[in-house]
């Protein structure tokens, strides 16, 4: 058979296949089942110190398409670290703790990272695509952006988090800052080991034109419209990839 384990940023892996973070990661069952169909790591549904909203998963399928969620939950601290620790007890999958701090508490980032890395975590994945609004804490002059828009303030929360862990640190892009060259050169510099280049594009969903045009999804009226990913957006992905693989030593 042949070796397909590959060393990622410091991360050890038997194979390539990671699972992304998303609800199919925020439960040990599913992630038996990940490992069962032979991935070899997987990174655990986003982690926040203090939870914005409470929601229930919408999904809608479509073969061609692809997948649409709007409106997940996120995990919270206590939920993580149990959830590593018994994947890392109960599977041989590599486990990246996909997380962000408190808004306006820049020493959070690293306190939440260094505690994941002691539930078990073999790597901590920096959140720069869901809405983490900028503070004093972190010197910025975009104060109210998103955070993942911002090539320095994306640097101070790397450069935080690396000081907080000895394990690999990856940063997770956005697709729809329009900085993300400017952002993974920033989180380099600032010591990041793996730089995973975006997360699910975000789009609306469905429209009932039975019903005046209604989104299908409560709550989408409020801006909460989720992730799209499937195989449409292959290319739309090699793009990013082959920007920043360009411009990122």
């Amino acid at each position: 058979m042949a070796d397909l384990s590959v060393n990622c940023g410091g991360l050890k892996l038997k194979n390539p296949i990671i699972i992304a973070s998303s609800p199919l990661t925020a439960k040990l069952s599913l992630l038996k089942e990940a490992e069962e169909h032979g991935a070899a790591g997987a990174a655990i549904k986003h982690t926040m110190m203090s939870q914005r909203f409470e929601a229930r998963p919408r999904w809608f399928y479509d073969r061609k398409i692809g997948v649409t969620v709007s409106g997940d939950p996120r995990l919270n601290p206590d939920e993580a670290l149990d959830l590593i620790r018994k994947t890392k007890e109960e599977t041989s999958l590599a486990v990246l703790a996909n997380m962000s701090g408190t808004p306006g508490k820049l020493e959070s980032w690293g306190e939440l990272a260094r505690n994941l890395e002691q539930a078990g975590a073999d790597a901590i994945e920096l959140n720069f695509n869901c809405p983490n609004l900028l503070s004093a804490d972190i010197k910025t002059s975009v104060s109210g952006a998103n955070l993942g828009a911002d090539p320095e303030a994306c640097k101070i929360v790397t450069g935080e988090v690396k000081k907080a862990v000895q394990i690999p640190v990856a940063v997770k892009l956005s697709t729809e800052s329009g900085t993300a060259v400017k952002v993974a050169l920033s989180c380099r510099e600032a010591g990041a080991d793996i730089i995973n280049i975006h997360a699910g594009y975000r789009s609306a969903p469905g429209i009932d034109i039975y019903h005046g045009g209604r989104f299908l999804y409560p709550g989408s009226e409020y801006g909460n419209f989720g992730g799209c990913t499937g195989p449409w957006s292959r290319r739309f992905s090699h793009r990013f990839l082959a920007d920043i693989a360009a411009a990122v030593p």
